[in-house]
């Protein structure tokens, strides 16, 4: 893999880690999440893998 030019692993790092600080909230948020919430996000994630694979199925046929 080739590195673009300008390549600079201590700027990389440093991006990296602004992420990380960027993502801390939902994770924390996620942390906090009670069980209501959870099984609403679960349930809304089981439609869309359910949809999209009834989609492949009903396209490919």
């Amino acid at each position: 893999m080739t590195r673009p030019p300008g390549f600079d692993k201590e700027d990389a790092m440093m991006e990296c880690l602004r992420r990380c600080q960027c993502r801390s909230p939902l994770t924390a948020r996620a942390g906090r999440a009670d069980l209501s919430e959870t099984l609403v996000v679960g349930t809304m994630m089981a439609a869309a893998i359910a949809a999209y694979a009834w989609l492949i199925e009903a396209l490919s046929g």
